[in-house]
């Protein structure tokens, strides 16, 4: 318990002194940003550079009803320190979100976002499969501690509540502007795409999508790295899929991609 809140004190000093005196400013189509106390960054972002949004909130986040607002853009990035320029605001209210992204970006609606469930039959897949991995590991451990391996079927009526909670907190979007995902049960991930700076659309389908009549879709923008998550859209019925994937396609078709 000790080590937990080391780890702790560790990590808000880190960010204390990454983030002291956050600064963001908007000057015309570029943003300013400047961050840190023993050591200063600063970098500027061409706001036409931006290429996907990221909304994370975490359990702490969540208990004082705060967010932290991230970015990737696709080169043409002036800057000091890699990871500052990654920062839109590492800490914000969740109820400024909307307008805070609406005064970067005005041209999106992001104060209409409307959020499509995923299909609540997601939940016995979603079970099955962290069924499996636990019997996985179960396996080799009951060689070396033999009955008392069985002890981990306690965390069965867990993966059943887990399976639940990731279901009914996951989500989608989709409009004339922007796609969307949104993740997490524990730590909330939302991720938005401007529809200008979609560059590669994939469907797929695997046997077990088939066997469910459900299908994936998956968004790639310039500034997608390996490291980065590509807006993804899963356990969702192929007829529901089919749609915006051929909407997608057809808009990005006939908009003018912006670098």
């Amino acid at each position: 318990m000790a080590g937990v809140f080391v780890l702790l004190a560790i990590s808000i000093a880190v960010a204390f002194l990454q983030f002291y005196d956050f600064t963001l400013d908007k000057k015309g189509h570029h943003l300013h940003i400047r961050t840190g106390l023993l050591t200063n960054r600063q970098a500027t972002v061409p706001i036409k550079r931006i290429q996907l949004i990221r909304i994370i909130q975490s359990p702490l986040h969540k208990l004082f009803g705060q967010v932290s607002i991230k970015m990737e853009t696709a080169g043409g990035v002036s800057e000091n320190n890699a990871m500052s320029m990654h920062w839109l605001a590492p800490l914000i209210a969740k109820s400024e979100v909307a307008e805070f992204l609406h005064n970067i970006q005005p041209d999106l609606h992001w104060h209409d976002i409307i959020w499509q469930p995923i299909e609540p039959i997601a939940k016995r897949r979603m079970f099955k499969k962290l069924l499996l991995l636990l019997l996985l590991v179960m396996i080799p451990l009951a060689f070396v501690f033999v009955w008392k391996a069985l002890l981990l079927l306690c965390l069965v009526p867990y993966l059943w509540w887990y399976s639940g909670r990731y279901v009914a907190k996951a989500a989608y979007t989709h409009n004339r502007q922007m796609v969307g995902s949104r993740l997490g049960v524990f730590f909330h991930h939302m991720q938005f795409v401007n529809i200008q700076k979609i560059q590669n659309i994939s469907w797929h389908q695997s046997p077990f999508d088939r066997r469910y009549g459900m299908a994936r879709l998956t968004v790639d923008t310039a500034g997608s790295s390996q490291v980065s998550q590509p807006v993804r859209l899963f356990y969702v019925y192929d007829k529901s899929i089919q749609p915006i994937y051929q909407s997608i396609t057809r808009q990005v078709a006939d908009s003018r991609f912006v670098w």
